[in-house]
């Protein structure tokens, strides 16, 4: 669960990303119909995306 949360190989970090693919797919189907629960969810995901990056070039 540790490699999860905070991992330390390239292994972990690509179940975080599914995971986390995953989750905000599931989150947009879900909130398809309604503008601003769509934009809030977009913002997320791109604020997850950054922080994806940034870990990257750490």
């Amino acid at each position: 669960m540790e490699e999860i949360l905070q991992p330390r190989t390239d292994g972990g970090v690509l179940a975080q990303g599914a995971i986390i693919a995953l989750v905000f797919a599931l989150g947009f189907i879900r909130v398809r119909h309604d503008r601003d629960w769509r934009l809030l969810l977009a913002g997320l995901a791109v604020f997850t995306l950054g922080l994806f990056a940034l870990r990257a070039t750490h």
